[in-house]
């Protein structure tokens, strides 16, 4: 089982380096593309240069909705929602929508995941509610102090978030979440303050890959040429 994710790709400024990073992202034929957001910057039609390699490639894939998103991408990604659980046997991926209310994400969240049998439990959502300092504050979906606690509750090893474009990881350690900034599929860098306990923050641009295992989630930050520019590995906690 692998997935593949990045967040504000830009593609209605400029193509590049978007499609050169989705078409290395999409060479290790990841089992799911998870989309973080920001897309295009425009209307969902300018995200075609990523989206329709993706298709082609037949990779199922999921999407959150970003601050600069209208809801046209979801009758263009072909998804009834901008929250949801999406389960692939023992995993299991739920969306929250930053630019919704902490309230409204942590009933998504706690009903997702209070009936889940699913081992392995990682959240995605566009506003990170834990970031190095950036352009974006650490609490940008202004959802950390309700979602946080259920992260705990429900032993969610791993969550995924965009906006600051930027990458970056929390150590993994036992018994507490991990968290990836990883707001690099083609957008300007933007500088980087406090790293808030992250550890490999970078300006680089490219995507994360998970590979996921009986015992842990081994993941990659590479770039559009395929070089590996971070790794970790997540061990199963729970």
């Amino acid at each position: 089982k692998s997935f593949v994710c990045a967040g504000d790709w830009g593609t209605g400024r400029h193509a590049e380096p978007s499609v050169s990073i989705t078409k290395q992202a999409l060479t290790g034929k990841p089992g799911l593309f998870v989309g973080l957001g920001d897309y295009s910057y425009s209307s969902a039609k300018a995200f075609d240069p990523v989206y329709t390699q993706i298709k082609a490639a037949k990779i199922p894939s999921i999407w959150t909705h970003g601050n600069h998103d209208g809801n046209d991408y979801l009758t263009y990604f072909g998804q009834k929602s901008w929250t949801f659980a999406y389960e692939a046997g023992d995993v299991v991926f739920v969306c929250l929508d930053g630019n919704s209310s902490g309230a409204s994400n942590a009933t998504v969240l706690d009903n997702a995941l209070k009936t889940s049998k699913a081992k392995w439990r990682i959240v995605f959502i566009h506003q990170p509610m834990h970031s190095p300092s950036s352009s974006h504050g650490d609490d940008a979906c202004k959802c950390a102090s309700v979602i946080k606690p259920l992260l705990t509750k429900y032993k969610v090893q791993l969550v995924l978030q965009g906006h600051n474009h930027i990458y970056g990881h929390t150590p993994p350690t036992a018994n507490s979440t991990t968290f990836v900034l990883a707001g690099t599929g083609g957008e300007s860098p933007y500088s980087i303050g406090a790293t808030n306990g992250f550890v490999a923050t970078s300006q680089g641009q490219g995507f994360l890959r998970g590979d996921i295992g009986a015992n842990s989630i081994t993941c990659k930050f590479m770039d559009k040429s395929g070089a590996v520019k971070d790794s970790f590995t997540i061990p199963d906690w729970t």
